[in-house]
């Protein structure tokens, strides 16, 4: 059976070549994205929705004392806002153009453009700098979110958008663009449910639109030309926004076993889009992993504390990049302490935090979070993803800070 349903999801995939909006949840990214098989909180709609099987049933010890880890809660709902920019390269970027204002206020006396170029050739080290940083896009992206989760349900409506700014450091004729900018707003929700002890299984809906900007350009010489073409360009999403046939609408499914107290597998064939995005085909992401929650370092009480390990092969379906097989192993761990709490009332916390870290793609990952009061999260998280033409070619990294409110 398991044989046969692959080779449905492997068949599906033909033809198909888009990548699906994909929501960034930071607990999982922090511990390098291995969480399908992780998978037991409202982040479940986004990873696994058999994980919603899982809600509020690992603390409840008297009738599970298999899987009686962890107090929970039975509702978990949130509002997350999140930005991102890449630190390392503003930073870069602000560095040359320092270097760069300072060559051409030195050419002030000299004769026009001529003595810019002068300038600029009496520093050939910032001269290379320029090209590495001419046109080199810049990603800005961010991400809201509406979530919650019951046992067994869940759902969530969220925004992920970014922008890639650049320069083109020409003296004579500079010139701004993006290279490429998105906004994927997307409405989903699943459920989850048990066979017996040690089976869960979910199924979940997704319906999605993305509006995407490629290859803008503008003279920053000429701002009257530069405001049209961002009008135009404005207008046509606007126009492109309003229309109703472009929204897509994908199936979702999961499933996860619990082999033993302490070790669990899991997959999850997600955005299978049975209607796509306009006319964008999109490969499915099928994912499969393993997580093991050592039953020595678990705490079951007011000052709880779990610890996951994981590992996950990530999005088998997709080859861009000109991905090697290890390119879609994903490992991490987490550790989830409770530091100020009132003992033997796990639901009375005032202090909680989490920290994992892992590699996703190959590349390191790490996380942050610091809970106040069960009413505000404060998390930080970073990662890297493949933005070259292969593996291992071109690290893009992402550094995103969020803040969630709710309970």
């Amino acid at each position: 059976m398991k044989k046969f349903l692959l080779l449905i999801a492997l068949v599906v995939s033909l033809g198909y070549a888009g990548t699906g909006p994909v929501h960034k949840t930071l607990r999982a990214y922090a511990m390098g994205n291995a969480f399908v098989a992780v998978a037991e909180d409202k982040d479940a709609v986004y990873y696994n929705p058999a994980g919603l099987n899982l809600i509020n049933r690992l603390g409840n010890y008297e009738d599970y004392p298999e899987y009686g880890y962890y107090p929970s809660n039975f509702i978990d709902a949130r509002i997350n806002v999140g930005l991102d920019v890449p630190l390392s390269q503003a930073w870069q970027a602000y560095k040359v153009g320092t270097k760069v204002q300072k060559v051409i206020a030195s050419a002030n006396g000299s004769s026009g453009s001529s003595g810019i170029l002068d300038s600029l050739g009496a520093h050939p080290e910032l001269s290379d700098q320029l090209n590495k940083f001419d046109q080199l896009p810049i990603p800005i992206s961010t991400k809201i979110d509406f979530e919650g989760a019951l046992p067994h349900i869940g759902g969530s409506v969220w925004v992920d958008g970014g922008i890639s700014p650049y320069i083109e450091t020409g003296i004579i004729t500079p010139s701004a663009g993006i290279d490429t900018a998105y906004l994927d707003a997307v409405a989903q929700g699943g459920i989850g449910f048990g066979i017996g002890d040690q089976w869960s299984f979910g199924i979940g809906g997704k319906a999605s639109k993305r509006e995407y900007i490629q290859n803008l350009s503008v003279s920053l010489l000429d701002w009257q030309d530069a405001k049209d073409s961002l009008v135009a360009k404005r207008n046509q999403v606007t126009d492109n926004a309003t229309k109703f046939s472009t929204i897509g609408f994908a199936a979702e499914f999961g499933a996860l076993y619990q082999w033993q107290r302490d070790v669990r597998f899991g997959a999850s064939l997600r955005n299978w889009y049975i209607k796509p995005m306009g006319d964008e085909k999109i490969t499915p992401n099928l994912t499969m992993g393993v997580a093991y929650s050592p039953r020595h370092l678990q705490r079951n009480t007011g000052f709880y504390r779990k610890v996951n390990f994981a590992m996950d092969f990530e999005d088998a379906l997709n080859n861009d990049h000109g991905y090697k097989p290890l390119s879609h192993l994903d490992f991490g761990m987490e550790i989830d302490q409770v530091l100020l709490a009132v003992p033997n009332w796990p639901s009375l916390r005032f202090l909680k935090t989490r920290a994992g870290v892992g590699f996703k793609g190959g590349y390191p990952t790490g996380g942050l979070a610091i809970e106040i009061l069960r009413l505000v999260e404060v998390e930080a998280c970073t990662w890297a993803e493949e933005t070259g033409y292969y593996t291992g070619s071109t690290e893009t990294r992402y550094w995103v800070m969020q803040v969630s409110v709710g309970i």
